[in-house]
């Protein structure tokens, strides 16, 4: 939207339900960033920030609050001033880009729908948005995985095939081909009503992370079904980690082709929600890929698990030592 009118009401209704802390906005890293590779997150603008170790709307609040902002008297110029900005444990920068342009948020004006992304405002038609929750709505399922109060995705991925022994923890594990680039199958894996399931698990609903999450779905199925030697390694991680007694019904479905991909979202936000717990954006790439995996004669599903994880508090940037 170019229209200076219709995006400085679009602004004002942004403010509004920044105001009022409303779930449906929020904070992402605009570029693409690998998680894993230890980034931190802290926020200038307001003055001296802690470090976080996440970044989510939540953590913006409490630096606001920890610096005796009154959000009523905050505007969308603020929101241009102050930054989000990268760094590592240290507090040393890598990147910085403003609060405005990290926003993620959907609203509708005048009857019409709005999407808000990397500062930029999109007309989004009605019938289009019905079509996408139409489709992803169908495909939302009920995961029976435990709720998430661990201290990272890692530890939980162990933690829930420990005390289920239907699933695989095949976490960090590696099935290329010999001299390719490593590509884990997925987090946890079973076998359910004659599929091998693959389910691949991220942490929160930022748009960033779940692209990630998409496309590592899509990566690592492909790579089985085109390459003998990723399915072959992939049943000997399998074979590695379960009894032999169950080994052959473990693999079973791989012979036979029979799988299913789900993406696994642990979030604070209610399940039942389903494809409106996700940014618009994250709606088209997971409608996307939920398509080409049908395409693939994968079964293809998403879902969520509750997030009941205590909040880990910011740190302090460490001070130079001579």
């Amino acid at each position: 939207m170019r229209d200076p009118s219709v995006t400085k009401s679009l602004d004002e209704t942004l403010l509004a339900a920044f105001q009022a802390n409303d779930e449906a906005l929020n904070l992402s890293v605009p570029d693409l960033i690998n998680y894993e590779d230890n980034v931190h997150a802290a926020f200038s603008g307001a003055g001296a920030s802690l470090i976080y170790d996440d970044v989510f709307m939540g953590r913006y609040y409490e630096y606001l609050q920890g610096r005796g902002v009154d959000l009523a008297k905050l505007n969308v110029e603020d929101l241009r001033r102050h930054h989000l900005v990268l760094t590592d444990e240290n507090g040393t920068q890598r990147d910085s880009h403003t609060i405005y342009k990290s926003l993620v948020f959907d609203t509708t004006l005048d009857g019409a729908s709005f999407h808000l992304c990397e500062g930029n405002w999109y007309r989004v038609e009605d019938d289009y948005i019905s079509r996408l929750e139409h489709h992803l709505d169908a495909l939302c399922a009920i995961m029976t995985l435990p709720p998430y109060v661990h201290s990272g995705e890692g530890a939980y991925n162990q933690s829930a095939a420990a005390a289920d022994d239907s699933l695989v923890c095949l976490d960090t594990t590696n099935i290329s081909p010999k001299g390719q680039t490593e590509v884990e199958p997925c987090d946890l894996y079973s076998v359910s009503e004659g599929y091998a399931v693959f389910q691949h698990i991220k942490i929160s609903t930022l748009s960033s992370r779940l692209s990630h999450l998409f496309n590592q779905g899509i990566n690592a199925i492909e790579l089985i079904r085109l390459e003998e030697d990723a399915l072959s390694n992939l049943k000997k991680r399998i074979g590695e980690r379960v009894a032999p007694s169950v080994y052959e019904t473990m693999v079973a479905p791989l012979d036979a082709e029979r799988h299913r991909v789900d993406f696994v979202i642990i979030t604070h936000k209610a399940g039942a929600n389903k494809s409106r717990n996700l940014p618009l954006f994250s709606r088209i790439s997971l409608s996307r890929n939920l398509k080409a995996l049908q395409v693939r004669g994968v079964k293809g599903h998403y879902g969520f698990v509750e997030d009941k994880s205590p909040k880990t508090a910011g740190v302090k940037k460490p001070r130079k030592t001579t």
